[in-house]
């Protein structure tokens, strides 16, 4: 499990962007729960990116798009 504080730092650039296109495409239904992301096989986001975990659509598409853009910039 990844430490307190170190927020998606655990996941790829690619995984976040991954994870937009899931949502989007309402793939990954919100909000997001950990039994579904362990369904889709999606382990490593349960324990690297926990804070998605609860989030509605709105909110977790917020925070994707933030951590992606600052990774890009």
């Amino acid at each position: 499990m990844s430490a307190p504080g170190k927020g998606l730092t655990g996941l790829s650039t690619e995984e976040l962007v991954g994870l937009v296109r899931l949502i989007h495409r309402e793939i990954l239904p919100c909000p997001i729960q950990a039994s579904e992301l362990m369904s889709m096989g999606l382990n490593k986001v349960v324990h690297e990116g926990a804070m998605l975990v609860g989030l509605d659509r709105h909110a977790a598409m917020t925070v994707l798009a933030a951590v992606i853009a600052e990774r890009r910039r």
